[in-house]
């Protein structure tokens, strides 16, 4: 028996599609709360706050693409 007569493909679709949405805003959301805090930029090594920049911008970059499931 094929899958799509067991389960609403496009709906499985959308209902995934929202939760990664979901997923990398929690992920951008985090990282902007991390880089905005002080005593973690001051205290934190420069190469992790370097990291967590690199993070950031490419959660930013993942933020406005659109996968195809």
């Amino acid at each position: 028996m094929p899958l799509g007569d067991l389960i609403d493909i496009e709906a499985e679709r959308q209902r995934i599609s929202k939760k990664l949405e979901k997923i990398k805003k929690k992920i951008l959301n985090y990282t902007k709360k991390k880089l905005s805090n002080k005593n973690f930029v001051e205290k934190a090594d420069p190469e992790v706050v370097s990291e967590t920049n690199e993070k950031l911008e490419e959660s930013k970059k993942n933020s406005t693409k659109n996968y195809i499931i």
